[in-house]
This record gives structure tokens, sequence and C-alpha cells, in this order.
């Protein structure tokens, strides 16, 4: 049970790292840019929120927390940021900071498949075959 907790942390780190190259979100950051960020996503910027969101599920900048991660994401994707709503998905799918439920899951990837955000098509295409196959 632990080493499948583990990979699944992997392969969400992994993901995340590379949604970040493409999104243009940079990986390195000063402590002074990440207090930057903390006080735009206090002020409901939804963008603000979602990258707090990644340097929190990531560790970059600040303590690692997908607890942390979750509350941010979840702030953003209530504001309809796509990747927010996205990456909530994801953590509901694989446990991260919340408790697994692949409906929570698909109904964040529904929203962010809405906005036409491809990795939630993708991942929503998965959950739906995975039911039929129930």
């Amino acid at each position: 049970m632990q080493d499948g907790c583990f990979m699944r942390k992997c392969r969400f780190i992994a993901l995340f790292i590379g949604f970040m190259a493409v999104a243009g979100i940079p990986t390195s950051l000063s402590a002074q840019t990440v207090a930057k960020g903390c006080r735009r996503a206090q002020k409901g910027d939804a963008e603000a929120q979602f990258q707090l969101g990644a340097r929190f599920a990531l560790g970059e900048g600040v303590t690692q927390s997908y607890e942390e991660a979750v509350k941010w994401y979840r702030k953003a994707a209530r504001h309809n940021h796509a990747s927010a709503q996205y990456a909530l998905g994801v953590c509901y799918a694989e446990g991260l900071g919340v408790r697994q439920s692949l409906s929570k899951s698909e109904k964040w990837h529904r929203k962010a498949a809405a906005q036409g955000h491809p990795l939630a098509q993708h991942n929503l295409n998965i959950l739906q075959n995975s039911q039929r196959k129930r």
C-alpha cells in the first residue's frame, strides 16, 4: 500500500512539472516572488491562487502540502479557473490532500473539460471509459 501511494505521488509530481512547463509557470522562485504571489492569491486573484496551489503541491518556495494545494486549487476553481479545476480533479482521483473520490474527480474534470482544458478532457474520457467497464 505504501509503495502504491508513493508511486501515485511521483506520477502526480511528474505530471505537474510537465503541466507547469507547458503553462509557462517558472519552477524556481525567490521568497519575494512567492510572497507577492501569496498576497495576490489572498486578494482573490484566481491565477495566483492556482499558482500558489501548484507551489504547495510541489513544495516550490513553500513547505510541500497537498492539503494546502487543494485549498488554493479549490479557491481558484470556484472562480472557473480551468487549470485549477483540472488539478483539483487530479487530487481527488489520486487522493492527494483529500479523500479519494472518483465522483468529485469527474465533477472537476468535467468543469475544466467544458472550458476546453485538453488534459481534463483526456482524463474525463478515461474516467468515463473505466466506469463503463464496471
